[in-house]
């Protein structure tokens, strides 16, 4: 029964989004993946996305997604693309990530409507870890584990454990 559900939300995407949207029908996608396509942008995703309960999948202003084969996003992964998101095959993506190529330009006047963004890369077999986030500019080169709560905005180098470090002393309440 999933994959008639995934098969039947597919079709509903490529009805609405075209040629802007390439995706291979057989996927094992949550019925609550929303998808979200303005303008000249486009998603290209690879075989086999698994997805579960909310995956949110944005792309605007010209900007591209690209998904590879073999990946899996848990609950409540939100990627929004202005410019340029590539996640490599074999990635796991665990729940509550946010992946945001973007962000508002704090030196403009019209702060709601101006963005500064840079291109995210997310290499081949990279796990990310529950509530990250991945910040534009970052590269996750392959092979890569991003530990739980992360903020990534910068380049992570290959078959690297990623922890972000806290200082204990910021935490605490007097």
């Amino acid at each position: 029964m999933k994959n008639f559900t995934s098969i039947f939300l597919i079709a509903i995407y490529k009805l609405i989004y075209g040629y802007n949207l390439k995706v291979n029908f057989f996927q094992k996608w949550c019925y609550k993946t929303l998808i979200s396509i303005k303008g000249k942008s486009y998603i290209r995703i690879g075989k086999d996305l698994l997805t579960r309960r909310n995956v949110t999948l944005k792309v605007f202003d010209g900007g591209s997604l690209i998904i590879k084969d073999n990946c899996f996003f848990n609950e409540n992964v939100s990627i929004t693309a202005l410019e340029s998101i590539e996640i490599g095959n074999n990635v796991n993506i665990g729940n509550n990530v946010v992946i945001i190529d973007h962000n508002h330009d704090y030196k403009s006047k019209d702060l709601a409507n101006k963005f500064v963004s840079k291109k995210i890369v997310i290499e081949d077999n990279v796990w990310i870890g529950a509530n990250s986030v991945i910040l534009m500019g970052s590269i996750i080169k392959e092979g890569s584990v991003i530990a739980a709560g992360s903020i990534v905005n910068k380049t992570v180098s290959s078959n690297t454990l990623f922890i972000q470090k806290r200082k204990s002393e910021e935490n605490k309440y007097v």
